[in-house]
């Protein structure tokens, strides 16, 4: 009983700690409380990604706009592309690197 009753603690504990915040998320487009020097670091960084994101090649850009902005899954934008899952998570996987290495190439 004694060994039931502490496996049941550990799992209650462990369900806490990775339990979803019941908390609204914060608009990142309608920031509350943040300064006009992080409002425009914000709008900033939003224009580098964009300008970024217009050098990766045209099948990078279109599954990573899918993905991250129209918040498709892999499923989806296999269908609407015609192309397997595991094209999609290549592109993914290769335009991320391609925006990580653009990224540091600008910030040097």
């Amino acid at each position: 009983m004694m060994r039931i009753a502490t496996r049941k603690a550990i799992d209650w504990t462990r369900k806490q700690r990775t339990a979803p915040s019941l908390e609204p998320h914060p608009d990142p487009e309608q920031p509350s409380d943040l300064s006009l020097e992080a409002l425009l670091l914000r709008r900033e960084e939003k224009q580098e990604l964009h300008a970024l994101l217009q050098r990766l090649p045209n099948d990078y850009r279109e599954v990573v706009e899918l993905f991250y902005f129209q918040e498709k899954s892999y499923q989806e934008i296999a269908e609407v592309q015609h192309i397997a899952v595991k094209t999609v998570e290549s592109r993914l996987y290769r335009a991320k690197r391609l925006l990580r290495q653009s990224g540091k190439e600008e910030g040097s």
